[in-house]
């Protein structure tokens, strides 16, 4: 099997509704540190009717039960690739969203 170079995984701020898919999604992130990928942390916080304030808290602990560790992201900034939450990053989307918008 071939190493993968993916960086990013994103981890929904929302209270898991479907813990079998988080699970799931736990298990792809082990995969790729194993064959030597880079976990990047991002938080997905853009849905903001459904986001709960203690979602990423529960997400992280969540996580750190499963002995989850990530390479980068909220606690441990290296700068490459911040900000880690998508709620942060919008100013950065809209940017690229006119450039393909003016394409047209």
């Amino acid at each position: 099997m071939t190493k993968s170079k993916s960086k990013i995984c994103t981890i929904s701020n929302r209270k898991p509704t479907y813990r079998k898919m988080q699970e799931q999604h736990y298990l792809i992130i082990y995969l790729q540190k194993h064959y030597g990928g880079d976990f990047v942390l991002r938080i997905e916080d853009t849905d903001f009717k459904r986001n709960k304030e203690e979602g990423e808290r529960s997400q992280l602990k969540y996580m750190d039960w499963l002995g989850l560790d990530y390479d980068e992201g909220i606690g441990k900034e290296k700068k490459n690739l911040v900000p880690y939450r998508q709620s942060e990053r919008i100013e950065i989307y809209q940017k690229y969203a006119e450039q393909l918008f003016s394409r047209r």
